[in-house]
């Protein structure tokens, strides 16, 4: 339509948008687990986008972790600083003690933010195409087709070859 030359490299959200419909996420609140599948072409794709997006969870969960104990870290350092009273400092210290815990934990990566129950896996069975469904809409449509055409055959040949209509007595004989 004339908007071939100004067309712009894909980005991020362009693979976002083409994923949102593959991506499947489902929560059990019982087992507290969440189960997390992508369709793809490929089950070797699918394994591996699976494994990025749970790699990625992983990462940003570690990321935000870290800063935010750094952040708290800093401020109990400068609030230690300025305390005078040996108890409020000694509770300082317990918080300061607790958030470089929590930063030693962000930092060990494969404990942090959760827990992998199963690894991403290559399915063992397709998902798509319905071959059942397809067959049974094939059929179904060609029964379809085949009705409105022997419908009409029907009608030409009660109305004549020239696809003229007959002309009927009115007494209807």
């Amino acid at each position: 339509m004339g908007g071939e030359k100004d067309r712009k490299p894909l980005g991020d959200w362009d693979a976002i948008h083409a994923a949102k419909g593959s991506l499947k996420v489902s929560a059990n609140r019982r087992a507290n687990t969440i189960t997390v599948s992508f369709e793809s072409p490929s089950a070797e794709g699918s394994a591996n986008i699976v494994k990025y997006f749970l790699d990625e969870g992983k990462n940003r969960l570690q990321e935000e972790a870290l800063d935010r104990a750094t952040k708290n870290k800093k401020f109990i350092e400068e609030q230690i600083g300025k305390t005078v009273d040996a108890l409020n400092r000694d509770r300082l210290y317990s918080l300061l003690g607790q958030e470089v815990e929590w930063e030693m934990m962000a930092r060990n990566r494969e404990q942090f933010g959760f827990r992998m129950i199963d690894s991403p896996r290559i399915p063992d069975t397709k998902s798509k195409p319905g071959r059942g469904s397809a067959a049974l809409m094939a059929t179904l449509f060609a029964g379809l087709a085949f009705s409105i055409y022997f419908c009409a055959r029907d009608r030409r040949k009660r109305t004549g070859d020239d696809g003229d209509s007959a002309t009927l007595p009115m007494d209807g004989r």
